[in-house]
This record gives structure tokens, sequence and C-alpha cells, in this order.
């Protein structure tokens, strides 16, 4: 799997080129956005994991499930308080 990653409040995105297995894949897709948060295991039984950043290239097979939240729209709005892009959820219009 060839990956990049982003760790919370670091610069640069970082890439890694190695095979790893997906053991959580979570977050919000919306109206062409995403924001999704990875953590993978190595084959030593180390776990990584960060901000999906860009295309990811999978190895051989990843199981991905999605669930619709029908009449909500997921949004990042500045948060003044926290500084961050933070989780917006409203009714869809």
């Amino acid at each position: 799997m060839l990956l990049f990653l982003c760790f919370h409040q670091v610069e640069p995105v970082r890439t890694f080129d190695e095979h790893f297995e997906i053991l959580s894949l979570v977050g919000t897709v919306s109206g062409g956005n995403g924001h999704l948060h990875i953590s993978l295991g190595r084959h030593d039984g180390s776990v990584i994991g960060g901000h999906v950043m860009g295309d990811h290239i999978v190895y051989t097979t990843a199981e991905v499930v999605m669930g619709e939240c029908c009449g909500l729209e997921y949004n990042r709005e500045f948060d003044e308080a926290s500084g961050w892009p933070e989780l917006v959820v409203k009714e869809s219009k």
C-alpha cells in the first residue's frame, strides 16, 4: 500500500511504501469532500495512524462498508475556540 498520512498538528505529510492491514477507517464523506482517519497494522504488530491524505494504492483488497445518513449534511467550519475546522452536521435543504 502506498500511503500518505498527516499526523495531528505535524507537517509535512508523510509517505509510506509498505504493506499494511487496515484496522480502522472512519470519518465523513459529504459533498465531494472527505475527512478520514485510518489506523494501520504493520507486520511486526505495531500500529500507525493519522489523517488520510490524497489517493492510496491498495495491495489486495480493502473491505469498506459505507453508511448513508439521509437528510443530513456534513461540513467543516472554522471554530474560533479550537482554531480548527470542526465538523458541523445540519439538516439537508
